[in-house]
């Protein structure tokens, strides 16, 4: 997991920062209760570069990143000019297609958790402040992260089979 997020400075709140909180939940959501071995690992990297360059040499089956302006987008959102955060899905096909379509299916459903978690925080925030939404950012706030899917290495459309 890349979790590159600087965070933003909020009046009367000081310096809010995604990062903490979002790995901690991933983590959490990865761990097993019945001390067997979770299905996910997560190894933290410091750069998408590090997250592209260890998928084509085959380290990893997918990757998720949380880009430097997600806090800052985040709190946008109770705003009057919002902008949708967004995650970053890296699925490494060629590593394993079957492991690819697993991989994917974890990291989207951890995509759907932190826009629940996102969508809960910001609707918090607006009624302390007792704020009214407009039409539009009511729409937003429906899935307020955007996550955004790259597959890495694909496996082309046609299958070869040899018998032997």
């Amino acid at each position: 997991m890349g979790n590159e997020d600087i965070g933003v400075i909020i009046p009367q709140q000081g310096k809010v920062n995604m990062r903490g909180t979002i790995t901690n939940m991933v983590k959490e959501q990865a761990t097993s209760t019945d001390r067997e071995e979770p299905v996910v690992k997560w190894i933290n990297v410091n750069s998408q570069e590090g997250v592209l360059k260890a998928l084509d040499n085959q380290e990893y089956y997918g990757s998720l990143i949380i880009p430097k302006d997600f806090s800052q987008k985040q709190s946008s959102l109770m705003t009057l000019k919002p902008e949708k955060p967004e995650i970053i899905v890296f699925i490494n096909q060629g590593m394993n297609p079957v492991a690819a379509t697993l991989t994917g299916q974890i990291l989207n459903g951890m995509g759907d958790n932190l826009n629940n978690g996102v969508q809960t925080q910001v609707l918090k925030g607006l009624e302390k402040q007792d704020v009214s939404l407009k039409a539009d950012q009511i729409d937003l706030l429906i899935g307020p992260v955007q996550i955004n899917v790259k597959n890495v290495n694909e496996v082309g459309t046609e299958s070869i089979y040899i018998l032997k």
